[in-house]
């Protein structure tokens, strides 16, 4: 509908499509969904093809739909976000609800290696609400009416707490990782050594506190050691961090063989099954390398990941200057490369996409909330 809508008004007012072709921000992201399409031609597997093919079917329409629409007003790209904060907000009731009436049973699943039930997939929710807590500071920070400043900070400081609660590790990274972007960034800027010295004490000291104090943070650490203690002893087979690493080894495996074109993105899930069977014999479950680089590498080769992430990249690469929120999303997205296939889901890759785009079009002033 967005696309549609956008259509309509280029239609309209034929301006607003002129000078895209020259724009390299925009135009970049289409090469993430052309790298993709590349990859059909050594994919046997067509039917998985198309199915990747579609997933990255925002690369193509989105980008153009908001270039259509032109730049985003400050007041605009606030309210969207307050938006956005405020349905993680609300849904964390929900989460605290069943938790109460489940705490015994949902301890007992940490120590199994089990997530927390969450209104949508636990990594996905934790990285969204680690970009919440990095723009919560952001406008905070910016806010030039003490009572703003105040309640978004408030909400900001929730959800921090939150992610802790829920105890989604590569959320409670990236908020941290978010959290010092910003304060790097505006300590550049304003700061003192001091306050800088100050503020990474606190964060040091936080992660310990929240460790001792957060029973379900506790037990998924407790978990997490157990975890890796087993992959060392080649007993991980079934272990979630365990098959994490076991993903990496193969992957780099199979760059080593096709490092150039790689193994097709349509056959990547038949061929790692092939390989971790050879390697570690039968099990339960079966994943893809869970890290991104690797994923694509190993699906495209290097030719296609030069391709891909150049596009992903080009935003970051010609729009980066005076626009911390572009910057922000960015390092939680490629820190979130690490230990995830993050943007091969539906949903996060929407999430991300969508946010690139509304901090690429935001208007170039100081970031403002108040009223004139």
């Amino acid at each position: 509908m967005f696309m549609v809508l956008a259509i309509l008004k280029a239609i309209k007012n034929r301006d607003s499509i002129k000078g895209i072709l020259t724009s390299k921000a925009y135009i970049g992201l289409l090469f993430v969904f052309l790298a993709i399409v590349v990859s059909g031609i050594n994919s046997y597997n067509i039917e998985e093809w198309l199915v990747q093919l579609k997933m990255k079917l925002p690369f193509l329409f989105l980008p153009i739909s908001f270039y259509i629409f032109g730049k985003i007003d400050r007041k605009t790209h606030f309210w969207i976000h307050a938006a956005f904060m405020a349905i993680l907000v609300v849904s964390s009731f929900s989460v605290f609800s069943n938790y109460f009436q489940n705490s015994d049973s949902i301890n007992k699943a940490f120590y199994k290696g089990k997530s927390m039930p969450l209104p949508i997939d636990h990594i996905h929710y934790a990285i969204m609400i680690a970009y919440a807590v990095t723009v919560s500071l952001l406008f905070s920070l910016s806010a030039k009416i003490t009572t703003h400043k105040a309640i978004i900070f408030v909400i900001g400081a929730y959800l921090f707490l939150f992610v802790h609660f829920i105890a989604v590790r590569s959320g409670i990274v990236l908020s941290y990782i978010g959290i010092a972007t910003v304060m790097i960034h505006y300590l550049y800027k304003y700061g003192t050594i001091k306050q800088g010295l100050f503020t990474l004490a606190i964060m040091l000291l936080f992660p310990f506190v929240a460790y001792k104090t957060v029973p379900s943070l506790n037990h998924k650490i407790g978990y997490m050691l157990y975890d890796i203690e087993q992959y060392a002893n080649d007993r991980g087979n079934n272990f979630s961090d365990s098959e994490r690493l076991m993903s990496y080894e193969i992957a780099i495996d199979l760059i080593k063989e096709k490092p150039l074109m790689g193994h097709g993105i349509g056959d990547l899930r038949e061929i790692m099954i092939a390989k971790h069977q050879q390697k570690y014999g039968d099990k339960q479950k079966y994943i893809n390398p869970h890290n991104q680089y690797l994923y694509i590498i190993v699906s495209i080769g290097f030719i296609g990941g030069i391709l891909f992430f150049y596009g992903l990249l080009a935003p970051m690469i010609y729009l980066r200057k005076k626009n911390v929120f572009l910057v922000s999303l960015y390092i939680l997205l490629m820190v979130s490369f690490l230990v995830e296939n993050t943007i091969q889901r539906a949903v996060i890759t929407a999430f991300f996409l969508f946010f690139i785009l509304l901090n690429m079009g935001l208007e170039k002033k100081t970031i403002s909330i108040n009223k004139d």
